[in-house]
Formats: structure tokens, C-alpha cells, sequence
């Protein structure tokens, strides 16, 4: 197995495991109602994708104030899914947004986010497929 592929499986099994707690958590806070849980991935899904969009407009536009808004107003429904690496990204966003300004490290940091959203895609779906 090469290395990369290595890690790919160790990020897939540590965002799980995480999921995994984090999703009986939110199943708990819904009263056991899977399918209330199941629209609540839905709406995180959307949410995130209308992140993602939004943030690379107001990145071409150099719009730095714009893009802190965008990661203040994910940062709910990713600690709601206990999605915590999203959260952590989006964190560094908004403060990178907030202090320096640098429009280079917000786009390293965008990129890490868009990066890392397909395998916490993936360890959400195979997640809510186990309950």
C-alpha cells in the first residue's frame, strides 16, 4: 500500500471515529429520529457547498471582510456535526480574516478546507449508512 494511500485510510478511519461519537451526539439531540438526523446532514451538506462557493467569489473579488462572514456563519453547523476538522479550518479562516489580511494564507487555507471535505464527506455517509 503506498504512503499516500496509507494516510488517506488513516484520515477516513480518524474522521470515523470521530463521526462516529459525534453523529450518536447529534441522533441523541433528535430524539433518536434518524430521519431528522438525515435532513440535518442534508442541510450541513448544502451549507458547506454554499461555504465553499462563496468563499472562492469573495476570494477573486479580494474580499476579505466577505469571506469572514462566510466562515463565521459555518462554523454553527460544523460544531452542530461535530465536523471538527471543517470547524478548526474555518476557524483559521476567520481570524486569519480578522488579523493579517493575507489573502495568500487565506487561500491556503480555503484550499486545506476544500481538501479535506471529501473525506469527511465520505466518513459522514459511511456514518449515517451504519445507523
Amino acid at each position: 500500500m503506498s504512503t499516500e494511500l496509507k494516510i488517506k485510510s488513516a484520515s477516513l478511519s480518524l474522521h470515523n471515529n470521530s463521526l462516529e461519537t459525534g453523529l450518536q451526539q447529534v441522533l441523541a439531540e433528535c430524539l433518536g429520529q434518524v430521519d431528522l438526523l438525515h435532513e440535518l446532514v442534508r442541510m450541513s451538506k448544502r451549507n458547506i457547498l454554499e461555504f465553499i462557493g462563496n468563499v472562492k467569489v469573495n476570494m477573486e473579488n479580494e474580499d476579505v471582510e466577505k469571506i469572514q462572514i462566510a466562515s463565521y456563519k459555518i462554523k454553527p453547523a460544523l460544531r452542530m456535526m461535530h465536523l471538527d476538522s471543517l470547524l478548526q479550518i474555518s476557524e483559521q479562516i476567520e481570524i486569519a480574516c480578522n488579523t493579517d489580511k493575507d489573502l495568500k494564507h487565506i487561500k491556503f487555507l480555503y484550499n486545506q478546507f476544500i481538501d479535506e471535505y471529501p473525506e469527511v464527506e465520505k466518513a459522514l455517509d459511511s456514518q449515517i449508512k451504519k445507523l
